[in-house]
């Protein structure tokens, strides 16, 4: 828990770190001009799932069609632009993980019973973050190693029965854009982005739906997260039968 706190706290970049960019900086505004989070609350009703979260971040309702892979399996995404806060709620089928794990092998109808099934803690986490990344599987990237974008938070790993959680940090690359009249190349620092995930297995061990809400670092440090942990445990799946996706 002391190595997931120290990793959340704010703290000066070592001098071979990267600088990245706060919200504030991120959305090109006042530091003082960042909205807290002081509305009141609404509950989304879906047939699918409950969610609630401050009642002026904009809500989209995705349908379940052939293109939710393309979009990443999300099918609700709400939020506030004026923080950079984002919630959404994705739907996939297990065997994507199953492929991540090469484990596919094993269960060919696609289906496990557990979440240990793939594997042990950490072998988890990682598999979430990949899919977050839109990683290919280690043999479809022929055992290159790489440094991944995403990494679970240490201590905030929990499995309780069909109910994965974790706190996932994202490091996203600055970009390298031309400024002034003469074009000269300048490298606009990168952003942290600090993510709770709450994935649960559907019964039938075939899909997963799960909950991911997330703030740039600094917001998350300032007590945001306090909010965006609140979205995620309000998340309530109804009872479902059949499998919902196509195919």
């Amino acid at each position: 828990l002391l190595a997931g706190a120290a990793l959340l706290a704010p703290h000066a970049a070592a001098a071979d770190e990267p600088r990245t960019r706060t919200t504030a900086e991120a959305l090109q505004i006042e530091e003082k001009d960042l909205v807290r989070n002081k509305a009141p609350l609404r509950t989304y009703v879906d047939p699918l799932f409950d969610l609630t979260f401050p009642k002026d971040w904009f809500a989209i309702r995705r349908t379940i069609d052939g293109d939710i892979v393309r979009r990443g399996g999300v099918i609700f995404s709400a939020g506030n632009l004026r923080t950079a806060e984002v919630v959404t709620v994705e739907l996939f089928k297990v065997k994507e993980l199953l492929d991540q794990a090469e484990a596919t092998p094993y269960f060919p109808d696609g289906r496990i019973k557990k979440w240990n099934d793939l594997g042990k803690d950490t072998a988890l986490a990682q598999y979430v973050c990949e899919r977050r990344d839109g990683e290919a599987t280690a043999a479809a990237r022929k055992q290159q190693v790489q440094a991944r974008a995403s990494t679970f938070v240490p201590g905030t790993l929990s499995v309780a029965g069909d109910v994965l959680q974790l706190d996932i940090l994202t490091n996203i690359g600055g970009t390298t854009m031309r400024v002034g009249e003469a074009g000269t190349e300048q490298m606009t620092p990168g952003i942290k982005r600090l993510q709770r995930a709450r994935l649960t297995l559907l019964p039938g061990g075939e899909e997963v739906m799960g909950v991911v809400a997330g703030c740039l670092d600094d917001f998350w440090a300032s007590g945001e997260d306090a909010v965006l942990k609140d979205v995620v445990a309000s998340f309530n799946i109804k009872k479902t039968g059949e499998p919902l996706l196509p195919g």
